[in-house]
């Protein structure tokens, strides 16, 4: 039991010190930053004869299973405390009983963009996968003081959805 107290008290301690200790406020110049992601995602629909698209005269009142494996890669370089270039993109898998019924699911995904440049590449596209990537941000960063001025292609958030309750 001794132990325990003495292990738990040592845990508090280190814990207190290390909330103490400064943060690293900026990231040194010349560097590569890298994070992202992979997800796999699976979904059932049901369709009937409301979807033109899917319906062949089999798909009446079917359910269909769908998946999509995502892949984010997000990169920072950053060549001076001032300035930096920012960029990532995202690849995806789609496949499933969904694909093999649309013929033009391929031609669906990398037509919904209407971006000014197109930076989407649809790289697989069969009967039964489709492999679409597309590079979504691309933007050079200026700091400095209170300002912050970035050109390219970004994320915008146009909103948030906070909830609060009484």
């Amino acid at each position: 039991m001794k132990f325990v107290e003495n292990t738990l008290t040592t845990l508090l301690l280190l814990l207190l010190l290390v909330s103490f200790l400064p943060a690293q406020e900026t990231v040194p110049p010349n560097r590569l930053v890298l994070s992202g992601y992979v997800k796999q995602l699976q979904s059932g629909n049901f369709f009937n004869a409301s979807f033109p698209d899917l319906h062949r005269g089999v798909l009446v009142d079917t359910f269909l299973m769908d998946n999509l494996l995502h892949q984010r890669l997000n990169g920072t370089w950053i060549a001076t405390e001032k300035w930096s270039i920012h960029g990532g993109f995202r690849t995806r898998l789609f496949y499933g009983e969904v694909v093999k019924a649309n013929p033009i699911y391929g031609q669906q995904i990398d037509g919904g963009s209407n971006d000014w440049w197109d930076l989407s590449a649809l790289w697989l596209d069969n009967k039964s996968i489709i492999g679409h990537t597309v590079v979504d941000r691309l933007y050079a960063e200026y700091l400095h003081e209170n300002w912050e001025i970035r050109a390219g292609r970004q994320r915008i958030n146009w909103g948030i959805s906070t909830v609060e309750s009484q």
